[in-house]
């Protein structure tokens, strides 16, 4: 494919004048064969998965910004929702998956992980219950995305 000239222009004229950019580049991860055999484990298979697939992120991001001038501004991973590794009995614990989350996001230098979803509006059973305390992730998070899907709940409500 050949460009013609006025092209060419307009592309430069975006990067230098207009900022070009890339806004975020996103690495999807299935965590769904993460399950183990308790809560613990399963956490722990879900951040090696993570931190497997996820080590060489802004290595490659940076090789293709470079390699075509064009900034990337953010790095993200998308996992799977983790409501469907739950079972409904981890409790508070959920608060320590958040974290370990959002610790590897920071230790691999990824600006977001998204993913720590119930997916309520699909109808919840006591496995995709959104744990009591998930709803405070949103205050303490910086790089891990709370997301509750589209329904009605009510934050103080007992059941789903």
């Amino acid at each position: 494919m050949l460009f013609d000239r006025a092209e060419i222009l307009e592309t430069l004229r975006m990067l230098e004048i207009e900022n070009l950019d890339v806004r975020t580049v996103t690495l999807g991860i299935s965590i769904l064969d993460c399950r183990g055999k308790d809560f613990e484990e399963t956490v722990q298979r879900v951040v090696a998965k993570i931190r497997r697939y996820a080590a060489s992120l802004n290595a490659v991001a940076d090789e293709v910004s470079t390699k075509y001038g064009i900034p990337i501004v953010n790095r993200r991973v998308a996992i799977s929702p983790v409501a469907l590794l739950l079972t409904g009995e981890e409790g508070e614990g959920v608060l320590d998956f958040a974290k370990a989350l959002d610790d590897l996001a920071r230790e691999l230098a990824i600006d977001f992980i998204g993913g720590f979803s119930a997916l309520v509006h699909k109808g919840a059973t006591k496995g995709r219950c959104p744990p009591h305390g998930e709803l405070a992730l949103c205050a303490f998070r910086d790089r891990t995305y709370l997301r509750l899907g589209e329904c009605g709940i009510k934050p103080h409500g007992d059941e789903c």
